[in-house]
């Protein structure tokens, strides 16, 4: 009989060990809207209606402390086929211990977003992302739908452009003869970029 207790508390201890993993990694699945690990308890506010491709929507990441400590704490929101498609971060946040604190933004939903169900995941890490606290990886999710063609015909005047025959002017000398672009992110942020 021992050894029956023995090996049940093995399984439900190995079960809350699991279940904290889940709860503090970025990829990890979960399936409530609130979840509470680590010291903090996280959830997203999100349209309870579909929101059109082309218009905004308005979003919140809401957090609770178990002790008065500073935080970053960041929203993302990622497309049905999980692709992150918008971020928030808001750096050096004071939390009061066990008072919920809210985090708003509106994101404007660039008119070729897909229609699908759209996930939004909250995560609190220590200031300037130097270690992350807790993860909450469907904290809300809300629809987006396609814009719709548009039935109305409209008459659109007609513009020619003429391109000077010598060509185009010469560069200043000071211009460079390339020009490139490129990302960057504050320091921490290199897995975020890279999803």
């Amino acid at each position: 009989m021992k050894s029956l207790t023995r090996a049940r508390a093995v399984v439900i201890a190995t079960g809350a060990l699991i279940g904290l993993a889940a709860a503090v990694s970025p990829g990890a699945p979960a399936t409530a809207a609130s979840l509470s690990a680590g010291g903090f308890t996280t959830s997203g506010k999100a349209p309870k209606t579909a929101v059109a491709a082309g218009s905004e929507a308005a979003l919140t990441a809401v957090v609770t402390s178990s002790t008065s400590r500073t935080v970053l704490v960041d929203l993302e929101v990622y497309s049905p086929a999980g692709v992150k498609v918008y971020q928030r971060a808001w750096d050096s946040q004071s939390l009061t211990a066990n008072k919920a604190a809210k985090f708003p933004t509106t994101w404007a939903v660039p008119g070729a977003t897909g229609a699908g169900t759209y996930v939004v995941k909250v995560g609190v890490f220590t200031p300037a992302w130097a270690q992350l606290l807790h993860w909450n990886d469907k904290a809300k999710t809300f629809k987006v739908t396609s814009t719709s063609p548009s039935t109305t015909t409209s008459t659109v005047a007609s513009t020619t452009t003429t391109v000077p025959s010598g060509g185009l002017p010469a560069l200043p000398a000071a211009w460079p003869r390339t020009f490139e672009l490129g990302v960057s992110d504050s320091p921490g942020g290199a897995a975020a970029m890279k999803a």
